[in-house]
């Protein structure tokens, strides 16, 4: 489990339960009685053995965040199972899921403004945005070896990218025909395990 930000009682709880978790942590967390920021040394830093956080024994690593629109400049994580490169390396697979959840809401399909309240509606909207946001990535990432694409579809992430075409192949059917014939004919390829050849 991959978590940002959890606290004395909840990290205490998944431990009794025996569950291995991952958890991203403030700069100004007590580690072994100093804060986080200070344990800072270079790109990275390890411990491989657990140290007290808040009054349980964890391990703790961190790493510089690159990249442009970043907060904070170094990510701090506690685990109760794993440690140095494997923990940092787990706790970076979350970010995929942060994406996704951002192209459900502002950045795609703007989920958070549905007023539904039933959870079988709720529940059917999630199929059918998932169902949605996979045909905008894989058309997305079939665009990337078109020499003709615009410039400023090259800049935006794969689902982005097959979103707007999509869009813009529908609003405009009458010229994009064969644009839409290509997308219905890609969406009727095989698919392996369920999942669109791309």
């Amino acid at each position: 489990m991959c978590s940002q930000f959890g606290g004395k009682t909840w990290l205490q709880w998944l431990t009794d339960q025996d569950i291995k978790h991952i958890v991203r942590i403030k700069g100004n967390v007590l580690i072994h009685g100093k804060p986080a920021r200070e344990y800072r040394n270079g790109k990275q830093l390890r411990c491989e053995r657990t140290l007290p956080v808040w009054d349980t024994d964890l391990f703790f690593a961190g790493c510089r965040i690159t990249g442009k629109n970043t907060r904070d400049e170094f990510l701090y994580i506690v685990s109760n199972h794993y440690f140095g490169k494997e923990a940092l390396r787990l706790y970076k697979r979350r970010w995929g899921i942060e994406l996704v959840f951002s192209h459900l809401k502002k950045r795609g399909f703007d989920l958070e403004t549905t007023h539904m309240s039933d959870p079988r509606k709720i529940e059917r909207l999630f199929g059918l945005l998932t169902l949605a946001f996979l045909i905008c990535y894989g058309w997305g990432s079939l665009m990337k070896n078109r020499t003709n694409i615009r410039a400023y579809l090259k800049r935006k992430s794969y689902f982005r990218r097959g979103l707007d075409e999509i869009v813009r192949m529908f609003t405009n059917q009458d010229r994009y025909k064969e644009e839409i014939d290509d997308l219905f004919e890609w969406l009727s390829q095989p698919k392996i395990g369920g999942i669109f050849v791309v």
